[in-house]
């Protein structure tokens, strides 16, 4: 087998055993990770999958309450890791603004305010919720046809930034990836100052100052990867980093084992999971007799940690395994109560408490579910849908249903607070034909 069947295979066992609604919503955790990896930093391995053909994508916003948003995340200071991560020259290095891409026309549906329109479309929110990076840009068109813009939370344009990805740092600062050089930014600044780690798409950031940075291997059992902050690097560590606490204090890292015997089609890549604590990088949770996969997400608190495929909850206070028996082949997502919410294809959702025992059903509500980082805010919706179904909001114990201009099969992106989400549909434009159009709602 040859490095490109090697990362196929990976790409195809995930989509096998994950519904398609799933896969859409967890596009930063899991194979996904490991896709943007491999597609900036050895695209030769990676399959390129064949693009949606679509005319354009459009990002609009609606306001619908005004209030401040208040911050969830403050920047934490780190220890100063071992080596120096800053290149030469330090001199702030200016942007130069690429030429706008074309909008839609109207630049107004209904309520919604359009933004910028390409055939990719991807948003990225502030840690805590204020600003809004948006990506979009011609799929294998050239540099000039990419476009990564800085908007605030109501959608008014800040600046356009040139660069193809964005890695948030903390709730002001970013790393700004372009072709294989970085760039630490600020939004109050347009001035950009390189850095030597090479930072992008893919990487995890922990939204207080620090970077987990994935180097691969045409052997996934030699993955490694290292820990950057504006202070330095850390050592090199073997695993795949594959998500970090809310607090940004623990990283969960995959291990990824060479397996024994044959492996059949759609056999679980072999692998063990680790949780370290940083910034001292200490492990204090390593399981190997549970089979996981890279599909991790921890609950509000950092406490408990989800991994799949199994839906296994990990105590990372304790080691312990615990928690309810998940029968859901969907993705749950966790409430603000650390208990989990899981879609069904039928579009039945079920809460399972922490502690286990019979959950809570509702039936017709959505099969794929996205949850905000403080767990306050959950969106339902029909990923699987080719119609304009609603789709349903869970704030605080109140239920919203809110209608969107098009089918919602892209994913979703929520705030970190829930008050801001980015639904990436299909819809019919004047101008443009079929398009993508990713809706910014604030509220």
């Amino acid at each position: 087998m040859n490095d490109s069947d090697l990362h196929e295979g990976l790409h195809d066992y995930y989509e096998s055993i994950t519904p398609a609604s799933s896969h859409r919503a967890t596009t930063r955790v899991a194979a996904a990770i490991r896709e943007k990896r491999e597609r900036r930093k050895a695209p030769g391995l990676w399959r390129q999958v064949a693009a949606i053909a679509v005319a354009g994508a459009v990002v609009v916003a609606l306001a619908l309450m005004p209030f401040a948003l208040p911050t969830m995340f403050s920047p934490a200071a780190t220890s100063s890791p071992t080596a120096s991560a800053v290149a030469s020259p330090s001199m702030p290095l200016s942007t130069v603004s690429p030429a706008p891409s074309p909008l839609a026309s109207p630049t107004q549906i209904g309520d919604w305010k359009v933004l910028a329109a390409s055939d990719t479309v991807e948003a990225f929110w502030s840690p805590d919720g204020n600003w809004l990076a948006v990506q979009d840009g011609v799929t294998n068109g050239t540099p000039a046809q990419q476009h990564l813009r800085l908007f605030d939370r109501s959608g008014n344009l800040v600046r356009s930034l040139d660069g193809d990805s964005i890695v948030w740092l903390d709730a002001t600062q970013f790393v700004l990836s372009r072709g294989n050089s970085s760039f630490l930014g600020s939004v109050a600044s347009a001035d950009l100052t390189p850095i030597a780690t090479d930072i992008g798409e893919g990487d995890l950031s922990n939204s207080h100052g620090a970077v987990a940075v994935a180097t691969l291997a045409s052997d996934q059992a030699k993955d490694s990867f290292v820990v950057w902050t504006q202070a330095g690097t850390s050592r090199v560590l073997p695993g795949d980093p594959s998500a970090w606490s809310p607090d940004g204090a623990k990283l969960a890292v995959w291990h990824y084992v060479k397996p024994v015997g044959p492996q059949g089609t759609g056999s679980q890549p072999p692998g063990w999971l680790e949780v370290l604590s940083w910034p001292d990088l200490r492990a204090v949770v390593s399981i190997k007799s549970a089979s996981f996969s890279r599909w991790m997400t921890f609950d509000p608190s950092g406490r408990y940690l989800l991994a799949g495929p199994g839906h296994t909850i990990v105590d990372t206070t304790t080691g312990q395994l615990i928690g309810p028996t998940v029968t859901e082949l969907g993705s749950p997502v966790w409430d603000s109560a650390s208990n989990l919410v899981a879609p069904a294809l039928d579009g039945s959702v079920t809460t399972y408490p922490i502690s286990g025992g019979p959950g809570v059903t509702q039936a017709g509500v959505g099969d794929t579910a996205v949850a905000s980082t403080d767990g306050s805010t959950i969106l339902l919706y029909f990923a699987s849908s080719q119609d304009n179904r609603p789709i349903t909001l869970l704030r605080n114990g109140a239920s919203r249903t809110i209608a969107v201009p098009g089918p919602v099969p892209y994913g979703i992106a929520l705030s970190p607070d829930g008050s801001g989400v980015v639904i990436t549909c299909q819809v019919e434009d004047k101008v443009l034909g079929e398009v993508q159009e990713a809706l910014l709602l604030v509220g």
